[in-house]
C-alpha cells in the first residue's frame, strides 16, 4: 500500500479588491503525491453565480527547487 503525502495550503489573492458585481469563485484543491511519483488532484468550485458555466479551468503545480531531480512521463 502506498501512503500519500498530503499538504494543505490556502492562498487568497488580495492584490485587487472585488466589486459587488464581480464574478467570484472559491476552489478547494487537495493535491496528493504518492511515493511512486503519481499525483492526484481533487478539486471543487463554488461561486456567487452558480448558473454560470466555466468553460475551462486549469491548474498548475509548482515543484520546490529541492525536488530538481523530478521526472514526469506523460
Amino acid at each position: 500500500v502506498v501512503e500519500p503525502l498530503r499538504v494543505e495550503k490556502i492562498e487568497e489573492l488580495t492584490d485587487k479588491k472585488f466589486g459587488s458585481n464581480d464574478f467570484k469563485f472559491t476552489t478547494n484543491q487537495v493535491w496528493t503525491v504518492y511515493k511512486d511519483g503519481s499525483i492526484e488532484l481533487e478539486a471543487s468550485i463554488t461561486s456567487n453565480q452558480p448558473s454560470l458555466v466555466l468553460p475551462r479551468l486549469g491548474y498548475m503545480i509548482r515543484v520546490p527547487q529541492q525536488y530538481d531531480n523530478l521526472t514526469y512521463d506523460d
